[in-house]
Formats: C-alpha cells, structure tokens, sequence
C-alpha cells in the first residue's frame, strides 16, 4: 500500500476457537433464500426450536447443580474456576445467595442478548467462529475447506474444570463473515479431511484455488485476520439450489465514484489540516449503523426480505460504508427504501419507542415477543445456606459499613 523501511514482523493473532452466534442479519438472510429449494429445509421451525432450547437451558441452571457449575464455568475466567470447583463439592450454587445472584445476572444477560439482538448460540459441536488462513499445501480443491477444532467442555473432576475436546469436521458447512447483507454473503462448502492438513487446529483452511476467493465472496473479506463462522449443524444448512450468486464488492468499489476529499496533498505529504478534514468526513459519513437498521426494518416488511432488489443496494451501500475510512466513497442510500421505511414504520422487534412501529409477523418477531417478557430482573429469596468458604476473617468490622451501603 505504501512504501516503508520497516522489516518489523507482526503477529496480528492466534488461532483460538470461539463461540459462533447467529444474529439478526444472517436470520435474515437464511430466511430469505427461496422457501421452494429443498422441499423438507425449514429454517423458522429451526430458529424458533433452537431459542427454546436456549432458555430451557437458561432455565435449568436454576435448578440443576451440574447445569449452573457448567454456566459458571463458561462465564468465569480461569483463576476462579478452583473456587467453583469448591462450591460445587460443598453447599452448592444454587442455595447460596451470592452465587444465586451471579446465576440470576447471567440468565437476564442470555436473555437481553436474545431479545435485543436476536444472538442464539451455536453448540460448540455444531459451529464456532474462526480464524481464515489460506492453504499452505495447495491440497484443497475449489468449493473445499478443512476444519479441525479443538474446545475445552466443563469437567468437575479435572483441576482447571475443564477437558478438551477434539472434533475434525466432514459434510457441508456454513461459512460468512460479519456484517453481511446480501444473501450471496452466505457460503456453502464441504469440510474434507486432509491428514496434510491436521496440524493446524481452530483455524478455517481454505481453498487456494478456484474462480473467485471464498474470503471475497463473505462480505468482502481477505486472509488478514478476518474470522468466518463456520457452522455445520443440519439444521442451518440451506439446499444448495437455494444459494444465491456472491456480490462482487471490488467491482462495487469501481463503479462507486470518487472519493471526498483532495486528490492531492501537499508535497505528497500529509499535514495536520490535511488529518483534521480526514477525521471531519470519516465522522460525517458514518452511516453504518444506519444502513444495518435501515436494511432490517426493510427486509422486514419487504415479501421477499433480502432478496428484493432494493435490499441488494443497501447491501452495496453497507460495503462502501465499511470501507470508507481507507477508500473514502461515500455510500449512496436508495431514496425509495428511506420511503418504504418511513410509511410503513419499524418492526416491533427493533423496539424503536418514539417511532411508528408494527407487529413482525416474520421470525425476528416470533423469536422476539416469545423472550421479551423474561427480560426481567428478580430478587433472589432471603432463606438459604450462607456457604461458609466465602466468609473471610475480620468480617464483622465490615458488617456495619455494608448493612449501610446495601440500604
């Protein structure tokens, strides 16, 4: 990109395996694909199962010690796991308030995610969110990815609460990169074992050749550290009939027009008045937000959600904003999808208070209205067992000063 002395070698990031969650742009996107494709493929059905498991499994915690020391366990960093462990042999989580109260902030926190955001966890077994990384052997043909990972379970026997667990991955899988828009943003691949290739764990390997990248085809995306997520779980996975053709974002770019701004600066190099104007137009054309809730409240009401082909020029607008700050190209928002959002309102779901709002009959509602009525805080009861491992020493010259500060 530019010329440089510097030899310096940086490591931008590991590889690491992390949760994948779905959202409210990839539910929208898998709803959108053609009902008719696959014939038994139901993505709603789904969706709507798998949030009730989520929140039955919320729910257990509350009543099942092994479930509660499993949610602590995911939610507590690695020096407190001893103490976990400790609890779990002794009183229990469940009858102690303190530990009640952390179980009750984590079941209120699941559910908002779900309500605000619509984010159902996928089982590590089923999916997870991973490092790109190109081919190293060349041994993966077009349309084929290797995925191996390796994730650590609850386990109260071990000495950290935790084993690992090894998974290599066969059949077809998900892959797309946030944000994505366009329903061509959503890849379908098959993850094949190559014993070349298992060395490498909890990195996405893909495929070197072939007409187009598959990085490109998500959302745009390159090998520089990007995460994918990569889900392979039934469910999820849409006939291959019903994918749609990746939009070609370089061409976007092309095409876009100039950028804001001087073309030149002065003596080639950059002046503080020059990085001030720069600042000022990043900050005024900031409109990714925007665009993201504009595409949702649009697809929404929209019949054929993202597929309309309104929705595709908001999803050409979201990826000039995303690369606006290096390219400076404004994006150029369709005037008749501002219209269509402002006649018809925003879905219920979006939980817009001072704007003209409608009941979604589309699944973001149903998932919705089926979790906003558990987005409650509660006060856990008075009678249980104080667990005497967490009573320190010279307490009482604190009891005073608490009973003041809890009043």
């Amino acid at each position: 990109k530019f010329q440089c002395d510097d030899k310096t070698f940086c490591v931008v990031s590991t590889s690491a395996h992390h949760a994948v969650y779905l959202n409210r742009e990839v539910i929208t996107l898998l709803t959108s694909l053609p009902a008719a494709a696959g014939g038994r493929w139901d993505p709603v059905s789904a969706l709507v199962r798998r949030q009730e498991e989520v929140l039955q499994e919320a729910a257990f915690m509350f009543t099942d010690q092994e479930s509660a020391a499993a949610k602590l366990h995911d939610l507590l960093p690695s020096h407190l796991q001893p103490l976990v462990q400790k609890v779990h042999g002794s009183v229990g989580f469940i009858s102690e308030p303190f530990w009640l109260s952390v179980l009750a902030k984590a079941y209120r926190l699941q559910v908002r995610d779900l309500v605000n955001k619509s984010r159902i966890p996928i089982p590590a077994n089923e999916g997870c969110l991973l490092l790109g990384i190109p081919d190293p052997l060349g041994v993966l043909k077009e349309g084929e990815v290797f995925v191996q990972c390796a994730y650590d379970v609850p386990d109260i026997s071990k000495a950290d609460g935790a084993r690992e667990v090894g998974l290599l991955v066969e059949g077809g899988v998900l892959v797309y990169r946030n944000p994505c828009l366009h329903p061509g943003d959503i890849q379908l691949l098959r993850a094949v074992d190559k014993p070349e290739l298992r060395h490498l764990v909890n990195v996405l390997v893909l495929p070197t050749v072939g007409e187009r990248p598959v990085a490109a085809c998500c959302s745009g995306g390159d090998l520089d550290g990007d995460l994918f997520s990569v889900i392979w779980a039934p469910d999820l996975l849409p006939p291959a009939q019903a994918l749609q053709p990746a939009l070609d974002y370089d061409a976007i770019l092309r095409e876009a027009g100039e950028p804001l701004g001087p073309k030149n600066t002065t003596n080639g190099r950059f002046t503080e008045e020059d990085l001030v104007h720069y600042f000022c137009r990043v900050v005024a054309n900031d409109t990714l937000g925007k665009i993201a809730h504009l595409h949702l409240a649009f697809c929404d009401h929209a019949p054929g959600g993202a597929m309309e082909p309104l929705a595709v020029e908001l999803a050409k607008a979201q990826s000039l904003a995303v690369d606006f700050p290096k390219t400076g190209i404004p994006p150029k928002v369709p005037e008749d999808t501002l219209k269509a959002v402002k006649e018809n309102g925003f879905p219920d779901f979006m939980q817009k208070a001072h704007r003209d709002s409608y009941t979604s009959e589309k699944v973001l509602g149903t998932l919705y209205r089926r979790c906003a009525s558990l987005d409650v805080d509660f006060e856990t009861a008075a009678a249980f067992d104080i667990d005497l491992a967490l009573l320190l020493p010279g307490r009482a010259a604190w009891a005073k000063g608490a009973a003041h500060c809890h009043s």
